[in-house]
């Protein structure tokens, strides 16, 4: 049946293949001639992305800042704040600024990153290439550092142990932004100070945690205890067990591919 001339095309995915072939005007086993190859060069350009316009710092805050989560959590922070519960006000505040740097810089570094990055099968599964697999080990990691120092706390009768048990967590969590900045390459390689915003946000985390431990507003706020100097370095070499650990499976990784291709990828 023909189509109706008020009908829209049919998209070139859905054409018979002759059809197809006549619509490029070339022909099936013999392509196109060179002189026709380079005429549609001259006129059309090579045949190949076109890299976008990315986008500014500036947009990329303001784009975490107008996120509905985190627009309620500025709302309750005026809200606390009116009614007079500053502290609440400033807690709420402190996670909306960490939760904007994070994201900021995780963005930013996809940003300088993507095209570098070889693309995905048509039917690969987003958890393929060994994503799944991190996120689970990683994650009982994080999580046996810090049951496993609860625990020790626990049996030693120290009454601090929710507080090592909530900082390992905390503080661990830093050291997998860290690692984790570059599927291969070693936090070295990549550059201690390449990202200054994410070291930001590390150091500002710190900051708050320390606050949370020692300030007495926010220790009755989040029914902490306050450490003595030998348990806040015990936590802070335990929760750099994850930093440490992720920074070992990726030299492995490295050696192994290195084996098999004699160049690792980054």
């Amino acid at each position: 049946m023909a189509q109706s001339s008020h009908s829209p095309p049919i998209p070139w995915h859905q054409l018979a293949p002759a059809i197809a072939l006549q619509r490029c005007g070339t022909h099936p086993s013999q392509g196109l001639s060179q002189s026709e190859a380079a005429r549609r060069l001259a006129q059309q350009g090579p045949n190949e992305l076109i890299h976008g316009q990315t986008k500014g710092l500036g947009q990329m805050a303001w784009e975490q800042l107008t996120e509905p989560l985190v627009v309620l959590l500025i709302v309750a922070a005026a809200l606390s704040a009116l009614l007079g519960d500053y502290r609440e006000a400033v807690v709420i505040l402190m996670i909306v600024v960490l939760n904007g740097l994070l994201g900021v810089s995780q963005e930013y570094r996809a940003e300088q990153h993507i095209m570098a990055r070889p693309p995905y099968a048509p039917g690969e599964n987003f958890f393929s290439r060994g994503l799944g697999w991190s996120i689970v080990w990683v994650g009982i990691l994080m999580g046996g550092f810090s049951l496993g120092t609860g625990y020790w706390a626990w049996r030693q009768g120290l009454p601090t142990w929710q507080t090592m048990l909530f900082t390992v967590l905390t503080l661990s969590q830093m050291g997998n932004a860290l690692a984790l900045r570059s599927e291969r390459n070693s936090f070295w390689q990549v550059g201690p100070w390449s990202n200054p915003a994410l070291l930001g946000a590390v150091a500002l985390t710190l900051a708050a945690q320390v606050a949370v431990i020692y300030t007495l507003p926010l220790r009755t706020l989040f029914y902490t205890q306050p450490l003595s100097l030998g348990e806040f370095l015990l936590c802070l070499g335990l929760s750099s067990g994850v930093f440490w650990c992720i920074e070992a499976e990726k030299w492995w990784q490295r050696h192994r591919l290195k084996a098999k291709t004699g160049s690792p990828r980054s």
